[in-house]
């Protein structure tokens, strides 16, 4: 079991760290042009992340606002702990290797171990899934949404 703190306070201070990312990536990403109805800027697509970040930690603001001053959240422990922390270093690795990765390889490589690390899926059957969805995200933003993304080593 690991140690219990105030979850209205954990949920508050999320929602606040999330509005103040959200309002810092929506003020960088207005620098961006958002182009016209038939073909959208490069700023389309951060000013709807920016957007949505903002509503998704308003709403985090309000359950902290709204919860019982009693109630309380656990810290992972054990093997939940180390999910955690393998999940925060798979984060920091595919941002760190994505320019040498690329997009393609870098979403591949990142999924297939998360769903490994999250799940007692295969290996075969995980490298399908992570395929499927470095394709589908290739397809979406490379494709359809036409977004710069790094090609790195196989040059996709």
């Amino acid at each position: 079991m690991g140690r219990t703190h105030g979850k209205g306070r954990a949920y508050l201070a999320t929602g606040a760290a999330g509005v103040a990312l959200s309002a810092g990536y929506l003020a960088t990403a207005r620098h961006l042009p958002l182009g016209e109805m038939n073909q959208p800027g490069a700023g389309v697509f951060p000013a709807i992340v920016g957007i949505l970040v903002l509503l998704a930690s308003l709403a985090v603001l309000w359950e902290g606002w709204r919860m019982p001053r009693d109630a309380t959240v656990e810290f992972p422990a054990g093997a939940d702990a180390l999910r955690v922390l393998g999940l925060l270093g798979l984060i920091v690795a595919y941002v760190a290797l994505l320019p040498w990765l690329g997009q393609v390889a870098g979403s591949f490589l990142f999924c297939l171990l998360l769903i490994r690390l999250l799940s007692d899926t295969g290996w075969v059957r995980a490298a399908v899934q992570a395929a499927l969805i470095a394709a589908v995200a290739y397809f979406v933003f490379i494709r359809l949404l036409q977004v710069q993304m790094p090609r790195g080593i196989l040059g996709l």
